[in-house]
């Protein structure tokens, strides 16, 4: 028995195959048995798009991951910032004494 690797699909490449479904009006199982995926796949793909819509609509775009990933670094600043005022007066302190 060989082993299959996953293969990857790009974004745009999920949109293509979706765009030909719903524009082009090509039926899942050819789009399927082309791109050699399985239609459950293909479905779950067309579902993500469907709830990703509404943001589109709203005016706004879903948080990138870099966008995630900021805004975790920088409530990560500000308790390192808030921690390191307590942790500045203790090293003050032992300072004064070890003098």
């Amino acid at each position: 028995m060989s082993k299959r690797t996953r293969r990857r699909h790009t974004p745009e490449q999920k949109a293509v195959l979706i765009r030909q479904h719903v524009v082009e009006k090509k039926p899942v199982s050819e789009i399927c048995s082309v791109a050699q995926i399985q239609p459950s796949v293909f479905y779950k793909w067309e579902r993500d798009l469907l709830e990703a819509a509404p943001a589109l609509f709203a005016g706004r775009r879903a948080p990138s991951r870099e966008q995630e990933l900021e805004v975790k670094i920088a409530a990560l600043e500000t308790v390192r910032v808030e921690l390191n005022g307590p942790l500045a007066f203790c090293a003050a302190r032992d300072d004064r004494m070890t003098s």
